[in-house]
């Protein structure tokens, strides 16, 4: 699972269920407090654990999700840990401008 919310550490304030544009977090209807219902559509943005005022909701990256995030970068992050070309100025890089 991508994303958990520690139910003793969430006070129901609904910033995740907001915030989230996976649509992975509802407040549930007894206690109001919010719980992963998607997790499957999780992004792996990790917003709501930025945005979390109690530190309740801790997001676990997977290796396929960083082997992804990669490729879509062209090669600039290694899941792997080792350095990259664009660091070393082995390969050919883009400013964006």
């Amino acid at each position: 699972m991508p994303s958990r919310v520690e139910a003793a550490r969430c006070d129901g304030c609904g910033i995740c269920v907001f915030l989230c544009g996976a649509w992975v977090y509802e407040a549930d209807p007894a206690t109001g407090k919010a719980v992963t219902t998607r997790p499957e559509d999780c992004v792996e943005c990790f917003i709501c654990e930025l945005v979390c005022p109690q530190r309740a909701i801790t997001v676990h990256h997977s290796r396929r999700r960083l082997r992804e995030a990669a490729a879509l970068a062209g090669g600039l992050a290694d899941p792997g840990g080792s350095v990259d070309s664009a660091r070393t100025g082995d390969g050919p890089r883009e400013t964006g401008r």
